[in-house]
């Protein structure tokens, strides 16, 4: 990583985002680059309280209910802000950088996907790799494939509808 590029994070949990904060202090070369965001993505802006394990960040969704019934959650209040205006302003403020994004959403990565590509945004990205969640992977690797990636998806857990997809672009991009 040269010392113009930069790393873009959006955590929708404080917690987390506080962890990852304090670990970037022991790195000031990298912590620089990093341009940190406390937001989740979405179809559009929105505020949501969802229910929070901090043991099991990865049973939240913003989606999906998921972890309605544990009695050790806590609530959390998360801010959701438009995919396409957020992924957007990275790459216009990037185009001349390869875009490469890394997505692990809990079940928001359909309609993030879903409003990229409604507004033309999908041929802005070089690399995809992501995580699915609840739903098969169908609507992704079509949305994916039309844009030109070659895409591979690695199964996970039946049980959970969940796995892997990775994704790279095999044309020049669309300007």
């Amino acid at each position: 990583m040269d010392s113009s590029e930069k790393k873009y994070t959006l955590t929708n949990l404080l917690n987390p985002l506080l962890r990852k904060q304090k670990k970037l202090e022991f790195n000031s070369k990298l912590s620089e680059k990093i341009v940190s965001n406390n937001c989740g993505l979405g179809k559009d802006n929105k505020t949501l309280k969802l229910p929070y394990l901090a043991n099991s960040s990865g049973a939240m969704s913003t989606t999906h209910k998921v972890c309605t019934a544990a009695k050790n959650a806590s609530e959390e209040t998360v801010v959701i802000k438009d995919a396409a205006k957020e992924i957007g302003s990275i790459t216009t403020n990037n185009t001349n950088k390869h875009i490469i994004i890394k997505c692990d959403c809990q079940g928001a990565e359909f309609e993030i996907f879903e409003k990229l590509n409604e507004e033309g945004l999908i041929g802005n990205i070089d690399v995809v790799m992501m995580e699915y969640h609840f739903e098969k992977p169908n609507r992704l690797v079509e949305i994916l494939s039309e844009q030109n990636f070659v895409v591979q998806v690695k199964p996970g857990s039946s049980k959970s509808q969940s796995g892997y997809i990775y994704a790279a672009r095999i044309a020049e991009r669309v300007a």
